[in-house]
């Protein structure tokens, strides 16, 4: 099986398709690469959308881990008693 491409000028290039295998274990790195860890160090709990994604985030205690998509974390990180880990 393969996947056949179109580029701007409209030529196409024909891809040989990967096994399941192979592409799942590419998989694994980009998912890491698009997530991060956030500890809520604060007092009482707290919910917070992610502005890019639309996520709802819920830290439901203090020490709560949560993992947000990469694309909020700039957001999310200002709220107080959020921390990376």
């Amino acid at each position: 099986m393969s996947c056949t491409c179109q580029s701007v000028k409209g030529s196409t290039a024909s891809l040989p398709a990967r096994s399941l295998a192979s592409s799942s274990s590419i998989a694994k790195p980009l998912v890491s690469l698009r997530a991060a860890s956030l500890r809520y160090t604060g007092p009482t709990s707290v919910v917070a959308v992610g502005p890019v994604s639309g996520r709802q985030y819920r830290f439901s205690h203090t020490g709560a881990t949560v993992q947000i998509d990469a694309r909020d974390k700039a957001a999310i990180t200002r709220i107080p008693h959020l921390r990376q880990v």
